[in-house]
């Protein structure tokens, strides 16, 4: 449904800092990064607004993962809830994907993953993974309103969060 299925061409190469030296700033801050700085600095009104979308619609899918945790507590084995929580990941993923935001794309994948286990009965789900995911669940958010925060500003659409520890649980 929407951001996906939109110009699918130019879009990744839209939300990634210029790679090349020549820029006064750019030349010091060349680390690598799992990123590759995206930056919302030059973007067309289109790429913007479909950035916009993807807040949006992120913290929509978010906000209905927290709601089905509450029932997987309390019904751990019922697998509509899991596959209700599985597919807002999946659809962050992917979306995040198409707009080479890298590491919102891996702690989502990270938390599919998880989920996808607990899906096909590999893992029972428990405390520890209702925490885990509910972990993704806050450092997305934390994530994805840098990518609001770099849009208001035409700064870069990436907050310093380490997932690191979050993925290799």
């Amino acid at each position: 449904e929407g951001l996906a299925a939109q110009g699918n061409e130019s879009k990744e190469e839209a939300v990634t800092a210029p790679e090349g030296g020549g820029g006064s700033d750019g030349g010091a801050e060349q680390k690598p990064s799992q990123d590759d700085r995206p930056c919302a600095t030059g973007l067309a009104e289109e790429d913007r607004q479909i950035l916009q979308d993807f807040v949006v619609e992120s913290k929509e899918n978010l906000d209905s993962i927290e709601v089905n945790l509450v029932n997987l507590e309390q019904e751990p084995e019922d697998l509509e809830t899991i596959n209700s929580i599985f597919r807002p990941f999946h659809t962050i993923k992917g979306v995040s994907g198409f707009l080479n935001l890298k590491t919102i794309n891996r702690l989502a994948h990270s938390a599919e993953n998880l989920l996808d286990k607990a899906r096909n009965g590999e893992i029972g789900v428990g405390e520890e993974i209702i925490d885990i995911v509910l972990e993704s669940v806050d450092t997305l958010k934390r994530m994805i309103d840098g990518v609001q925060e770099g849009l208001d500003s035409g700064g870069l659409l990436i907050s310093d969060v380490d997932i690191e520890p979050l993925v290799q649980k």
